[in-house]
C-alpha cells in the first residue's frame, strides 16, 4: 500500500519543482499593454500644427469634443444643408483629417445638448428628444466611420454623474444626469444598438465619470464636498445600463489620490486604487468592462500658500503636502501612465496640452496643466512624455520586479516587457518630492536614467548588485536581472498504519 502512495508523492514533488512561483500569473486579458490608444490627450485636435506637436512626443490618440448644440441649434437638422450644420461639420471634418495625417486615433466625445433637447446642456435629455439624439449620433457614425476619417471610438457624454445642484457656484451650468440614472440608462439602451448597427466594430464608451469630489450627503465618506453622485454608476448598472457600452471611462486627477489610497490601502496607489474601486462597483452588479481614463493629470503651480496644494500619505499614515512645480508635474506624468498599465487600463488621456495662464500668473492651478507654456515653450512634462513613450510604447506590464529591493524609504516599482522583448523597471519614492529612498538592483550591466534623461549614480555593493538613491522623479532601470532563488522544500513525512514514522525520502536544500 505504501508503494503507490510514495509514487504519488514523488509525482507531486516533481510537479512542485516546475512551479516558479506561488503567485498565480495574471491572465493575458488582465495585462496592461501600451498599445492602441493608451498614450492619449484631451486636446490637440484644434489644428494640424497642434496635432503634429503632440504626435511628436509620442501621443497616439486624442479625445475630440463634438458639441451637439453647435451642429443642431434648431430641431432635427440631421445632416441637412443648413448653414450651421455645413460650416461646423466641415470644421470637425478637418480636425479628424489633421489627426489622421499625424497618425493619431480620435476618440469622439459627444455632449452639450441644444436647448430644444434638454433643459441644460449636460443633460438629462427630454424624454421626447432621445430619438433625436440617437439620430444625431447615428449621422456622425455614418459619416466618420468611413476610411476617410476612420473613427472607431465614441464617448457618450462627459461627467454625467454631476447632480442637479452645483454645491460650488463656480460650477453652475455643469449640472448633468447624476440624479437621473434611469434616464441615462435609457439613453444608452437607445443609442448603443444604433451605433453598432452602422459599425459593429465600433467601441462605445460610457461617458467619462468624475467619480470624485462627491456630494457629501450620499458619498462614500471620502473625497466629498462636491456635486458628483457616488451611486450614479451603480444605479445605471441596476437599470441594465451595463449592457449598452463597451468601455467605462472615468477621470482621475492627482489631487484626489489620497482618498482612494486610504479607502483601500491594499489596492495600490492613486489610479490603481480608484480603478479597483470602480471595478468592485461593477462586479457587485455582475458587470465587467474595460476601463479608460479620458481626463487625468496634474498642474504645475501655484505659490507657496496658493490653491495648488497636493497631498500624499506619509509613512506614519499622516498627510503630507507639497505645491507641484513643472518638474513634479513631469514626474507625476510618468507615474500616472506606469500605474495605468499596472491597472490594465485601455488608455490615459492627459488634460491639457497648452497652459492657458501665463507662467508669471499663478492664480488658477487649472491654467497650468499643459505640456507647453502660453509662450509656446516646452515644459519638462513634454520631454518626460517623449522619453517615456520611446521606452514604453508597445510594452506590457510584467508585475512587481524582484530584481529591485528597498534598503530605506518606500518605493513603487513596476516591471515591463518592452516591444523588443527586453525588460525595464520604472520606480520612484512614494513619499512626496522631499523624500528619497535607497534601492539595490541585481544585474551585471545595470543602467539607470530618470524621467528627464539624467543618469542616476549607482555604486557597487557586491557581486552583481548596485545601489542607488531615488526620489519622486521616476527612474528607468535597464539591464537588471531577477535573482534566481534557491528552492527549499520541507521534508515529506508519512505515518503508516502501524503509526511508525517513515524516514524522509526526498528533501531539497
Amino acid at each position: 500500500m505504501l508503494r503507490p502512495l510514495l509514487l504519488a508523492v514523488l509525482v507531486l514533488f516533481l510537479v512542485g519543482l516546475a512551479i516558479p512561483s506561488l503567485t498565480a500569473p495574471r491572465s493575458a486579458s488582465a495585462v496592461g499593454s501600451a498599445t492602441g490608444v493608451y498614450f492619449g490627450t484631451y486636446g490637440g485636435s484644434e489644428n494640424a500644427s497642434k496635432a503634429g506637436r503632440i504626435a511628436g512626443v509620442g501621443v497616439k490618440a486624442v479625445r475630440m469634443y463634438v458639441e451637439w448644440e453647435q451642429l443642431e441649434n434648431v430641431p432635427d437638422l440631421h445632416g441637412t444643408s443648413s448653414m450651421v450644420w455645413t460650416q461646423k461639420l466641415a470644421e470637425y471634418d478637418q480636425r479628424l483629417v489633421d489627426l489622421k495625417a499625424s497618425g493619431l486615433t480620435p476618440i469622439v466625445f459627444i455632449s452639450s445638448a441644444p436647448t430644444w433637447a434638454a433643459s441644460r446642456p449636460r443633460g438629462p435629455l427630454f424624454t421626447s428628444k432621445v430619438t433625436s439624439y440617437v439620430e444625431f449620433v447615428s449621422n456622425l457614425v455614418r459619416r466618420w466611420s468611413v476610411p476617410t476619417f476612420n473613427v472607431k471610438h465614441w464617448e457618450l457624454w462627459g461627467e454625467p454623474d454631476f447632480g442637479n445642484t452645483a454645491v460650488n457656484p463656480a460650477y453652475a451650468g455643469r449640472e448633468a444626469w447624476g440624479d437621473d440614472p434611469v434616464k441615462f440608462a435609457e439613453m444608452l439602451r437607445a443609442t448603443y444598438p444604433a451605433i453598432k448597427a452602422i459599425d459593429p466594430g465600433a467601441t462605445v464608451i460610457m461617458g467619462s465619470l468624475a467619480f470624485d469630489n462627491f456630494r457629501t450627503s450620499d458619498g462614500p465618506g471620502f473625497n466629498t464636498g462636491g456635486s458628483f453622485v457616488y451611486r450614479f454608476l451603480d444605479n445605471v448598472l441596476i437599470n441594465s445600463g451595463g449592457e449598452y457600452f463597451d468601455w467605462l471611462a472615468f477621470n482621475a486627477y492627482s489631487v484626489f489620490s489620497t482618498g482612494w489610497e486610504r479607502d483601500n490601502p491594499s489596492a495600490g496607489f492613486d489610479i490603481v486604487a480608484k480603478a479597483a474601486h470602480i471595478r468592485s462597483v461593477m462586479a457587485n452588479r455582475g458587470v465587467s468592462k474595460p476601463l479608460v481614463i479620458l481626463e487625468g493629470g496634474m498642474w504645475s503651480c501655484c505659490g507657496a500658500s496658493g490653491p495648488g496644494t497636493h497631498y500624499y500619505v506619509k509613512a506614519d499614515n499622516s498627510t503630507g503636502t507639497y505645491i507641484p512645480g513643472e518638474n513634479e508635474q513631469a514626474a507625476y506624468l510618468v507615474q500616472l501612465y506606469a500605474r495605468g498599465l499596472a491597472a490594465d487600463l485601455k488608455g490615459i488621456f492627459w488634460y491639457l496640452i497648452d497652459d492657458y495662464e501665463a507662467p508669471s500668473s499663478l492664480t488658477d492651478p487649472d491654467g497650468h496643466r499643459g505640456w507647453w507654456r502660453t509662450t509656446g515653450v516646452e515644459k519638462p512634462a513634454a520631454d518626460a512624455m517623449r522619453r517615456m513613450t520611446s521606452k514604453l510604447s508597445g510594452a506590457t506590464y510584467a508585475g512587481v520586479p524582484s530584481e529591485v529591493a528597498t534598503v530605506s524609504g518606500r518605493i513603487e516599482a513596476r516591471a515591463f516587457t518592452k516591444a523588443d522583448g527586453s525588460r525595464m523597471v520604472v520606480a520612484w519614492s512614494v513619499y512626496g518630492p522631499s523624500e528619497t529612498a535607497t534601492i539595490r538592483v541585481t544585474g551585471s550591466a545595470v543602467a539607470i536614467t530618470d524621467a528627464l534623461g539624467q543618469s542616476v549614480a549607482i555604486s557597487s555593493v557586491g557581486s552583481g548588485v548596485v545601489q542607488a538613491t531615488i526620489g519622486f522623479t521616476p527612474i528607468y532601470i535597464e539591464g537588471a536581472t531577477a535573482p534566481t532563488p534557491t528552492p527549499t522544500f520541507p521534508p515529506v513525512t508519512f505515518t503508516s498504519r502501524l503509526r511508525a514514522p517513515l524516514a524522509p525520502r526526498f528533501s531539497g536544500a
